[in-house]
């Protein structure tokens, strides 16, 4: 399924186009780290995510103002139950 019609609400997962074939957000967690025999075919176990945000630093330099860009990293994680 395409990322974008994953749905998370409630503590459950689930295909927008498909509401009623709901996982619980646990299960799939226990899924991925300790059932991977479950999982399809041509997936990775485990769960991760990965980006980078580029940020912006402008400063002024000789009365001109420069923009730098260079990648940002949060160095933690935020999970919302």
């Amino acid at each position: 399924m395409p990322a974008e019609r994953v749905t998370y609400q409630n503590g459950d997962v689930f295909d927008s186009s498909a509401p009623d074939k709901k996982r619980a957000w646990a299960e799939l967690a226990t899924i991925a780290h300790r059932y991977i025999h479950r999982l399809p075919p041509d997936m990775e176990p485990g769960l991760s995510v990965s980006h980078i945000m580029p940020c912006r630093w402008a400063a002024v330099c000789h009365g001109r103002c420069r923009v730098q860009m260079y990648p940002c990293y949060s160095f933690e994680f935020h999970l919302m139950l």
